[in-house]
């Protein structure tokens, strides 16, 4: 559900730019999993923004994703001060990369 109506107006504009941008044709998605395809740009998770739904789920993931990356970037400053990181922390920086990239994922697949 919408909490605003700007967000119901934004994911309509949304919705008609990505079908206005392929009007013969679906776009390709990249499969990340798919180790066969040499020929893929992207590789780790991609997003297909299909609908109204599609647009906000991916849009909380990309705050979700926000949200992670700023408190790694923490977890840094932490660990630079000389404090030792547990396991779960270690475990989330090592997350960094691959966050980053399904956020650009995201954010290319939203504009």
């Amino acid at each position: 559900e919408f909490e605003t109506e700007w967000e119901l107006q934004e994911a309509d504009r949304l919705v008609n730019l990505v079908q206005q941008s392929f009007p013969q044709q679906a776009p390709k998605i990249v499969d990340a999993n798919n180790e066969n395809d040499d020929n893929s740009v992207l590789k780790g998770p991609t997003t297909k923004i299909t609908d109204e739904e599609a647009v906000i789920k991916a849009r909380k993931r990309r705050k979700k994703l926000l949200r992670n990356l700023k408190q790694i970037g923490k977890l840094k400053d932490l660990e630079t001060t000389g404090k030792t990181l547990n396991e779960e922390q270690t475990l989330k920086v090592s997350k960094e990369e691959e966050w980053l990239m399904e956020l650009e994922s995201l954010e290319h697949n939203l504009q």
